[in-house]
């Protein structure tokens, strides 16, 4: 007879792996508690999470979906969703996600700098400065925004002078 561990417990100590980027230990404790209880969002969620950290992101989508489904109109699970949706190539999905969390926590830095890197990729740099510039507004001293910032400057610029060459050959 196999002891069944307190799905909680389970949940808990996969959380501690995917921070100290342990997600191939996290996700076999997660699929463990889904098993034992397939209606725990935060199981679902943080699944989501280790897959997507593994750069598994089809995989990751519908554990997200089923997060979604069980606990609605969470932003942490929209803006992961959108995330991984948008690094599974379908950006505008996941555009519309991540607006969603942003519409539900309208100052939160790391949604504001997944749209910006989102645009970034895009090519479509005024929005992205747009969302890099309200991040460093918002907390001048984080290290996130203020590296998402450099890069949306970086990255249109290089865009500016790649066009203008393109003109003058």
């Amino acid at each position: 007879m196999t002891k069944k561990i307190d799905t909680g417990i389970l949940v808990k100590k996969a959380e501690q792996y995917i921070i100290f980027d342990k997600c191939e230990e996290a996700e076999v404790l997660l699929r463990k508690a889904i098993k034992q209880d397939n209606l725990n969002p935060e199981a679902h969620y943080l699944l989501g999470e280790a897959l997507c950290k593994q750069g598994l992101f089809q995989e990751a989508v519908s554990e997200l979906e089923k997060a979604d489904e069980l606990l609605p109109k969470n932003a942490r699970i929209h803006q992961m969703h959108g995330w991984v949706i948008h690094m599974n190539g379908e950006s505008e999905k996941g555009r519309i996600l991540l607006l969603k969390a942003l519409e539900e926590l309208p100052d939160d830095v790391s949604i504001l700098c997944d749209l910006a890197v989102l645009e970034i990729k895009e090519e479509n740099f005024e929005k992205a400065e747009k969302y890099a510039t309200e991040a460093i507004k918002i907390d001048p001293e984080n290290l996130q925004a203020r590296d998402v910032f450099q890069n949306t400057v970086r990255f249109a610029n290089l865009n500016k002078l790649i066009k203008k060459k393109r003109t003058i050959n």
